[in-house]
């Protein structure tokens, strides 16, 4: 089975916060590819957590984030696919501004 999770990293003040949408969690640090080495950490936790008892997994990958989260991925997801089609180089790119960055998660084939 392969997942693919929906995550996003935002500058709040001096730090970095990333979160993954689809399994409600979160990870902070001082750098964006900080923040995103750990987040990528807690998903891989999470999921080996998650397939290691089959009665849980279905609740454990239903767990969404609280809506805002959900709504400011999706904002971000617009400003990246609006940003592309006015490109006129159309190079594609996960950077939203050195603010915000957007990416997902391929998770490893989970048995």
């Amino acid at each position: 089975m392969a997942l693919k999770l929906r995550c996003f990293a935002e500058k709040q003040g001096k730090l970095w916060v990333a979160v993954c949408v689809d399994l409600c969690l979160a990870a902070q640090a001082y750098t964006a590819d900080e923040a995103i080495t750990k987040l990528n950490a807690q998903v891989d936790d999470y999921l080996n957590e998650a397939f290691s008892d089959r009665r849980y997994t279905h609740q454990m990958l239903s767990r969404k984030a609280p809506l805002p989260q959900r709504l400011k991925y999706r904002y971000y997801a617009a400003c990246m696919y609006i940003s592309y089609l006015l490109s006129s180089r159309r190079t594609q790119t996960n950077s939203i501004s050195s603010e915000a960055t957007l990416w997902n998660v391929p998770a490893q084939a989970c048995s």
